[in-house]
Parts: C-alpha cells; sequence; structure tokens
C-alpha cells in the first residue's frame, strides 16, 4: 500500500498544473474585452452548437468567440463566448467583432510559409532534395501555409487577416484558400482556369476524407481570392 500511495503521489507531482489556472471574470465585459478572441468553425457541422452562442456567417463557416485561458503561466485553454455571457456584456456583435480581430492579431499573430519549407522546418537534415518535383515538364503547384503561430485549434482565424491575404495578392494575383483543417488554411495561386479550381476542390475533399479528422475538418469547399477587390468567394 505504501508504494502504490508513493507512485499515486509522484504521478499526481508530474501531471498537476503548476502555476495555478488563471480564470478571467466572464460575468464582466470590461475584464474580458481585452482577450476576446475569434475562429473559425465549419458551420453546418456545428450548426447545433451555434444556436447558443453569437456568431457570423464567413462563407460556409461560422466566426465564433472565445476567450484564452492561462494554465500554468501559458494560455492553453479557452472559454467559448455564449450567449448568456454575451446578454450579460449588453454590447453588439459589432463590438465583439472589433474587438476579437484586433485582440485575435495581437495574441496569435499570423505564419506565412511555403509548405517546402514547413516540412524542412520539421524534418531537418532529413528532408530529402527535390519534395515538389515537376511532372513531365510542368511545375508542381507552389503551396504556403498560413495559420496563427500556436498551431492550436484557432490557428485558421489567420484567414480572417485580411492585410495579410492582400499583401499575398499584391505578390502573386489571384489566389485559391484551400482551408485544409481548423489548423491551418493553404494558399496557391490561381491558374488560368476552371478546371484548376476544380482540382483545388478535389484536394481539399480528399484530404478531408483520407487524412482530417472529423472534428477538425474546416470546410469541404476551396475559395477563390480576387487580387483587385479583396473579396473573397467559395469556388463553383
Amino acid at each position: 500500500m505504501e508504494d502504490i500511495e508513493a507512485d499515486a503521489a509522484r504521478l499526481y507531482e508530474g501531471c498537476r498544473i503548476k502555476g495555478g489556472l488563471s480564470l478571467p471574470d466572464m460575468t464582466d465585459f470590461e475584464a474580458v474585452r481585452g482577450l476576446i478572441c475569434f475562429k473559425p468553425v465549419n458551420r453546418e457541422r456545428n450548426r447545433e452548437k451555434l444556436k447558443s452562442m453569437p456568431h457570423r456567417d464567413f462563407l460556409d463557416l461560422a466566426i465564433v468567440y472565445f476567450v484564452p485561458v492561462t494554465i500554468g503561466g501559458e494560455k492553453s485553454g479557452t472559454i467559448t463566448v455564449t450567449d448568456h455571457m454575451f446578454r450579460l456584456w449588453q454590447t453588439d456583435e459589432e463590438t465583439l467583432y472589433g474587438y476579437a480581430l484586433e485582440n485575435t492579431r495581437r495574441l496569435y499573430p499570423v505564419i506565412l510559409q511555403s509548405l517546402e519549407d514547413v516540412i524542412r522546418d520539421v524534418m531537418g537534415d532529413d528532408a530529402p532534395e527535390g519534395l515538389f518535383p515537376e511532372r513531365d515538364g510542368i511545375p508542381a503547384v507552389p503551396l504556403y501555409v498560413l495559420r496563427c503561430n500556436k498551431g492550436d485549434m484557432s490557428s485558421a482565424a489567420a484567414i480572417l487577416y485580411g492585410d495579410i491575404l492582400r499583401e499575398f495578392g499584391q505578390e502573386h494575383g489571384n489566389f485559391y484558400i484551400l482551408p485544409s483543417s481548423i489548423y491551418e488554411v493553404l494558399l496557391t495561386p490561381a491558374g488560368p482556369g476552371p478546371a484548376d479550381g476544380r482540382y483545388m476542390c478535389g484536394m481539399v475533399r480528399a484530404a478531408n476524407t483520407e487524412q482530417v479528422l472529423p472534428d477538425e475538418v474546416l470546410s469541404d469547399n476551396a475559395y477563390y481570392y480576387h487580387a483587385d477587390t479583396g473579396a473573397i468567394e467559395i469556388f463553383s
């Protein structure tokens, strides 16, 4: 019994939250307005949940709000903003969105890298040469990974950073946005014809079927960004 107690104590010491759990007063808007963030989720897959939380539609997604929670000195948890909290705050959704846009940009800075560079960062010296070779003289599709620096379930919020998309469009022209998962989106310059768009849609749906867990699916569609106007639309 003494050995079991000692093992239990060691296990607890190794797993317990060190530094404490810091929870903001969610009933006080002034206390949380500098922390409110947003993230996109699949609207259809979250239809029931959305009935009880403030949100706004964006393409086939919904933008929902949350407050990061500090655990052990690091922001590693979240509290979803519900209709109950929203009513207590006595504010409007437009104000909520404005704070969330500012806070998310500050707390979750963006990372934009070529997919090849991402793979090399992960694999290091083990990364093979020619990761994306040409086929029949046609260069591989250039893909760029856009995500927030935390790499967590709110990382696809980077799709809402209009200035980042605008700068990418200024450099590459019109481009596709591939919502690969809740963790990131992929950007790739647009080709000359609609067949290119159908190929992009096929890539997204194949990845969702074969590689992405159901709870991590962001969308089954590809989006098209118009560099001249900054408009985003679902490719069809």
